[in-house]
């Protein structure tokens, strides 16, 4: 029998969608309000790298025994795009963004496997605010990000079937909590944007159709991004 249901992010998260709204009126108000360069619509593609800090879980039968150990993921590339308004010299800005990060290699334990593997990709779509609270110095200029959305955690199904591991690895969106920082370098032609962020979620192994999914212990998260962006107008 299943245990009720996977523990989502939603209940340690629970400003994820009021900030995420808060994101877009800032965007609106911006756009009805100008305020010269501040109100223009900014591009900012981005490249970079992606490192889980934690284990995926375990999977548990009735009795507790551990049937399955899902690891950490390996690091991977990761690229998006963004899309700013307001803050580009100082104060409160907004963003917009989608990033993508795959195919790091999963490492499983249990089913007979003592190194197995599987490839897992992750998703995020989601909003956040920019902070600038520090005047630029020279050509460095520090922000800050505080942000949610949902991630979508994702994998391969051609290495999941022959194992049976695609009745218990199941693609699987969780809402997030970000924080972050960074700095804008304001060069002669490009400002580029060095940030770190990490982005905070839960995952259950436990959500998946398998008989065996009693019960999962994925908890919480980190999920560390370091990536370089060129914004492009505004």
């Amino acid at each position: 029998m299943r245990s009720p249901g996977p523990v989502s992010c939603s209940s340690r998260c629970p400003f994820t969608l009021p900030l995420f709204s808060l994101c877009l009126l800032i965007a609106i108000g911006a756009g009805i309000h100008p305020s010269k360069a501040e109100a223009q619509l900014r591009i900012v593609p981005f490249v970079g790298a992606h490192a889980p800090l934690s284990d995926l879980g375990e999977l548990r039968d009735e009795a507790g025994t551990t049937l399955l150990e899902l690891g950490r993921s390996a690091s991977s590339a990761a690229f998006g795009v963004g899309f700013e308004v307001g803050g580009a010299e100082g104060g409160l800005g907004a963003r917009l963004g989608l990033a993508y990060a795959g195919q790091g290699r999963v490492p499983i334990r249990g089913f007979g496997c003592s190194d197995c593997a599987a490839r897992g990709s992750l998703l995020s779509a989601g909003g956040g605010l920019l902070l600038r609270p520090l005047p630029r110095y020279l050509f460095v200029q520090p922000h800050f990000v505080i942000g949610g959305g949902y991630l979508w955690y994702g994998f391969d199904d051609d290495d999941l079937r022959g194992e049976g591991w695609d009745q218990v690895l199941v693609d699987q969106r969780r809402r997030y909590l970000e924080l972050g920082a960074g700095t804008t370098l304001h060069l002669r032609v490009l400002r580029p944007q060095v940030e770190l962020r990490m982005k905070i979620s839960g995952f259950d192994p436990g959500d998946g159709p398998s008989e065996l999914s009693a019960s999962g212990s994925g908890g919480r998260q980190g999920n560390l991004y370091l990536t370089v962006a060129i914004p492009l107008g505004g």
